[in-house]
């Protein structure tokens, strides 16, 4: 078993020596499409990669009676029926858009994957591969900001300043939050809820500041070799958000947070993942998700800009 940034990768020969002997099954690939040729489960990857969030999801790669190597992110502690049925939205919706004039010359779709329930609390997900978690794009700018500090510190870096540049966004939100309450002389609660939305706003706009609000178009744009294929990419990134914008407030989606937006940068596709909190159930959390916050907060830094 070796560890690497807090993910476990493990031997499948040791975690089921079962599947690490299977080859050449009849047993189809999960997910597949009824209209698809026929795939079969030729081989299992070597390895399970244990992924360092709470659940411990478990990705597996399988290889196909056509050569192509697929993977799957296997989750316990969760019932999957409800990513299943979004699924099954999204792709009467890509129908609907497909059969419209204007909505079809535009290619306009909100990326699928298979999503296969194995009992009430777990199952299996097809990997989104060649997307890139929007989380991704902060943590290469924070590697490029430690990179050029210590290059103009003559490497004799301020360990603090690295320190804070390596904290997750959670991590700087909630010390920012921490530093500007005990300067206040207020108490540091350990419910979110009762923290003074004052605090929160000025935080909030402290942390847009210090962010480069080009990290994906900057992304976007060096990932493209031609000026067309920079706007082909650009314009489909426009319309998939258009599109998935959309479906997630008709259904009510939340738990948003940068680890759960991808972009394909093949495409320029947008792509969402982890449909669990739908219907409003984002305002039912311990800590509620506020879409009222979040106008204000949009509307103070449009007028920030104007003035």
């Amino acid at each position: 078993m070796a560890e690497t940034h807090k993910v476990r990768i493990l031997e499948l020969s040791q975690v089921s020596p079962y599947l690490h002997s299977m080859k050449n099954t009849h047993i189809a690939l999960p997910g597949q499409n009824e209209n698809e040729e026929s795939c079969f489960i030729d081989s299992f990857g070597s390895s399970v990669i244990v992924l360092p969030t709470k659940t411990k999801p478990k990705k597996l790669d399988m290889k196909g009676t056509d050569g192509k190597k697929y993977s799957y992110l296997f989750k316990g502690l969760e019932d999957l029926h409800l990513d299943e049925r979004i699924m099954q939205l999204l792709t009467t919706t890509n129908g609907l858009l497909s059969e419209n004039g204007a909505t079809a010359l535009r290619g306009m779709r909100a990326r699928t994957y298979a999503v296969i329930p194995l009992s009430d609390h777990s199952g299996m997900i097809q990997w989104v591969n060649d997307a890139t978690p929007f989380f991704a794009l902060f943590k290469k700018w924070q590697k490029r900001e430690s990179t050029a500090h210590m290059l103009l510190n003559n490497d004799k870096p301020n360990e603090a300043y690295l320190q804070s540049l390596m904290q997750k966004p959670t991590e700087q939100f909630t010390a920012k939050v921490a530093s500007i309450l005990k300067s206040a002389g207020l108490r540091v609660t350990a419910n979110r809820r009762y923290w003074p939305k004052e605090v929160l706003k000025k935080v909030y706009l402290e942390l847009v500041k210090e962010t480069p609000g080009d990290l994906l178009q900057k992304e976007i744009y060096y990932s493209s070799a031609t000026a067309t294929e920079w706007f082909k990419k650009s314009t489909s990134f426009a319309r998939s958000l258009a599109v998935t914008s959309m479906i997630g407030y008709i259904i009510g989606l939340g738990d948003r947070h940068l680890d759960n937006m991808l972009v394909d940068f093949r495409s320029g596709e947008m792509i969402h993942i982890d449909y669990n909190v739908c219907f409003e159930k984002g305002k039912r959390l311990r800590v509620p998700e506020s879409k009222q916050l979040q106008k204000r907060l949009y509307e103070y830094s449009e007028n920030i800009k104007k003035s």
